[in-house]
């Protein structure tokens, strides 16, 4: 018998698959990286493809931009526009990578996400 609770649930689940080393396995922003030098991609496409959420996805994209600095390398970001009046997101006080919500000019919501690219 089990001495603690915990004890018992890891025995019912059984052994724990093998860890990767981690010199095996490739971060998430070496897999954005690698994704964005195929070919360009929106928002919602890159968190499809690293699995990543909106803010994790947002600090990741903020990270890369400054890291690419260093290589000669450069993000380029075609910025979000409303489908409804053509409204283009530029000039925005943050960094904002992911879509905003509504359109400050119609307060419409159909807006193409943004989109990226790695130039250089």
């Amino acid at each position: 018998m089990a001495r603690h609770w915990y004890e018992e649930q890891a025995r019912r689940r059984g052994p724990r698959p093998p860890r990767v080393p981690a010199e095996a396995s490739i971060s998430g922003r070496q897999q954005l990286v690698a994704l964005l030098e195929l070919r360009a991609m929106d928002f919602d496409e890159l968190r499809e493809a690293l699995r990543m959420s909106v803010r994790g996805l947002d600090e990741a994209l903020g990270h890369v931009e400054k890291s690419l600095k260093h290589t000669g390398q450069e993000l380029v970001v075609d910025p979000a526009v409303c489908s409804t009046c053509g409204f283009v997101f530029t000039g925005r006080e943050q960094r904002h990578f992911h879509p905003p919500g509504r359109c400050p000019r119609c307060r419409g919501e159909r807006i193409e996400a943004p989109r990226f690219s790695i130039r250089g």
